[in-house]
């Protein structure tokens, strides 16, 4: 399935990793979009075409990997 995973969807996934281990690995009040977007290399535009603010990220990282069984 990952091959066939477009360029946006697999950035867009990256990126909820990047921020779901800074999230648990710095929590959440003392991770800035700013540190996000260093880590993952990417323009602030970038990401805030994905998510509309860090509240909506950690929403849909925590269902994309917390919530997995």
């Amino acid at each position: 399935m990952e091959a066939t995973m477009k360029k946006g969807e697999k950035r867009k996934k990256e990126l909820l990793k990047i921020a779901y281990d800074m999230f648990l690995t710095y929590g959440y009040e003392n991770t800035s979009v700013d540190e996000i977007i260093e880590k993952a290399q990417i323009a602030k535009g970038t990401y805030y075409y994905y998510f509309q603010s860090k509240e909506k990220c950690r929403t849909v990282s925590r269902a994309a990997f917390f919530y997995r069984g």
